[in-house]
């Protein structure tokens, strides 16, 4: 069941239930056993997934049925290991391999979702999390569970933002995820909160501005500062320009950490916070405090759950941020407006959604 994600929070929780639903009813027809097991090797799942996006399997299965053989002769992988491999995803409805054939592979829904070309950047997502920097941080969650402390910083030294500088092709590859993970979430941003009451909006951490130009195309009227890394910024252009917005933003370099543009009178933090610890994130939306005017506008955008609510989105992206960030999390309602209270905000309000909620305060 399909719901388009700017439709209302109630549907989209109603197809959730469901979903859940559907899956708890299928758990109690098989011995538990094997709904246990076929949890349990859901790292599998993933790796296979991984690689095959990764030798670009779903483009050649794309242009017809192909044999496991062709694909290996196409991709220079070992034939046995690629038949192997599809017959698994295909157990799992990831590709559809042809009883009484010599292995012929076609797509079914959920692998043509992998395909390269799509908004939402699947593709990308697979490859992240097989990736060998996720993987090997997954691999000490059992080191997490003792200290509290972020998987990724303990297991190579460094925090993610660090490596990822050191590892340019992981780092685009992590951001086309995040892209298409925004592209996903456009639609409910733009259906909870409305942007053109503001003149000029300043993007923290906007990256390559994927979010900032889907406002601007939807308000006209509106301008925009996108504030980055020079290196993140100097990568926006193509794509401010291929939505026809780049005359209407200004790229000013900036790190929260330290400085923010003034001249705004709207602060956007989108997935920001969960990346860092309580103390981080008051650090950082104390420098954005700064730049504002009294009574001006912060709209802060992150997932949110409740302690005991059972999100499987929002619940594995928590332990994902404790892995892969330093010290990350999801966070609840009432934890983000004492982080804003702490930094100096006004009492804030939220407006909820499955996905991802708004949360605006204001100086």
């Amino acid at each position: 069941m399909f719901i388009h994600p700017a439709k209302s929070a109630l549907l989209v929780r109603l197809g959730l239930w469901i979903r859940r639903s559907l899956f708890q009813i299928a758990d109690r027809i098989v011995p538990v056993q094997y709904a246990l097991f076929e949890r349990s090797i859901g790292l599998s799942e993933t790796m296979m997934i991984s690689v095959v996006c990764e030798a670009q399997v779903p483009e050649l299965v794309s242009e017809g049925p192909i044999s496991t053989r062709e694909l290996a002769r196409l991709t220079q992988m070992n034939a046995d290991v690629m038949h192997r491999i599809l017959r698994a995803l295909s157990a799992r409805g990831i590709f559809h391999m042809m009883p009484g054939t010599e292995g012929l592979v076609s797509h079914t829904r959920l692998s043509r979702g992998l395909l390269n070309e799509t908004a939402h950047a699947s593709h990308e997502w697979a490859q992240y999390f097989g990736s060998v920097g996720n993987v090997g941080a997954w691999a000490d969650l059992r080191t997490s569970l003792l200290d509290g402390r972020s998987a990724f910083d303990r297991v190579f030294g460094e925090t993610v933002w660090e490596w990822f500088a050191k590892n340019p092709a992981a780092e685009e590859n992590f951001a086309q995820s995040m892209m298409g993970v925004t592209r996903i979430q456009v639609p409910i941003i733009l259906d909870l909160y409305d942007f053109s009451q503001h003149t000029r909006l300043c993007d923290v951490g906007g990256g390559r501005g994927t979010l900032l130009s889907a406002i601007l195309r939807s308000h006209p009227g509106v301008r925009a500062i996108l504030c980055d890394g020079p290196g993140v910024l100097s990568s926006a252009e193509s794509l401010l320009a291929a939505a026809g917005v780049r005359d209407r933003v200004e790229l000013i370099p900036g790190n929260f950490f330290k400085a923010v543009p003034e001249g705004a009178d709207c602060y956007l933090l989108k997935n920001i916070l969960h990346d860092w610890n309580d103390d981080v994130c008051i650090q950082i939306l104390k420098t954005v405090y700064r730049a504002m005017q009294k009574g001006q506008t912060l709209v802060v955008i992150e997932q949110l759950i409740e302690p005991t609510q059972s999100n499987a989105l929002a619940s594995f992206s928590d332990i994902q941020m404790l892995v892969a960030c330093s010290d990350g999390r999801e966070r609840s309602s009432a934890e983000i407006e004492g982080l804003l209270k702490g930094a100096g905000f006004a009492e804030s309000r939220t407006h909820f959604h499955p996905i991802t909620c708004v949360i605006v305060a204001h100086k």
